[in-house]
């Protein structure tokens, strides 16, 4: 296919291989992985229920080349009490698995809520922990 371009100011023929440039690296960019293992905790999502019970979902996306063969996960409820697991999780790039965990709330007020998550040969530790805040009413 033939491309013909006329061009009328030499401004806009920069402007057009500036934007043209941009995209390509932002497409490079937002598809990217990074070799190896690259475990990201996305987010942290909570539903408060009338028996003082909090339900959390906990988005782990795999952002590597590379599936996890064991996952460990930790998650303090800020409340002082916590709990971790480990186990055969497989998580495949570019998957996000979802994790659900519950805590009750004898109390109101404002809790920070922290979740990490852990492989053997994750290239990116950075990404693996992440806090959020529950408001109990």
């Amino acid at each position: 296919m033939k491309m013909a371009f006329k061009i009328t100011k030499p401004g806009r023929i920069a402007l057009l291989v500036t934007m043209l440039s941009f995209i390509a690296l932002t497409q490079s960019i937002g598809s990217a992985r990074i070799s190896g293992i690259d475990l990201d905790i996305q987010n942290i999502k909570y539903e408060h229920d009338a028996d003082q019970m909090v339900h959390f979902s906990i988005f782990v996306k795999n952002k590597g080349t590379e599936s996890t063969e064991s996952v460990s996960f930790g998650f303090d409820f800020g409340t002082g009490m916590g709990m971790g697991f480990a186990g055969p999780i497989v998580i495949k790039p570019g998957e996000t698995k979802v994790f659900s965990l519950g805590s009750s709330y004898s109390e109101s007020g404002k809790f920070v809520v922290t979740a990490n998550v852990y492989t053997d040969g994750d290239v990116n530790l950075k990404n693996n922990l992440e806090t959020a805040i529950v408001n109990i009413k």
